[in-house]
């Protein structure tokens, strides 16, 4: 999907966001949209909070940790992560759907 929709990461969009990765002059990719990071903690905290809802505070807490580290090292820009998000509630509410929960 992201070499579909040819979102550049942050970091190859401005190299300087994370010098420690090597960038070819004139790169597009690679491609950040929408964040696999995003999708399955999303996903974990649909499910996971539909089977044990007195941890759903716990679990939005971790998926809110992973979603920032990826802002922060410049790997996705929100748009990503939003869209990694609403695809991983999907991915949460079948797997519940299809397990009979």
């Amino acid at each position: 999907m992201a070499a579909k929709d040819k979102q550049p990461a942050p970091f190859v969009l401005d190299p300087t966001l994370r010098p420690d990765k090597h960038i070819t002059p004139g790169a597009k990719g690679p491609y950040s949209y929408p964040s696999r990071h995003a999708t399955r903690s999303a996903a974990a905290v649909t499910f996971l909070s539909a089977l044990s809802p007195h941890r759903a505070a716990d679990y939005r807490w971790t998926q809110d940790e992973v979603l920032y580290s990826r802002l922060y090292m410049a790997g996705h820009v929100t748009s990503d992560l939003t869209a990694g998000t609403l695809f991983g509630d999907l991915i949460g509410d079948y797997e519940l759907a299809v397990s009979g929960h």
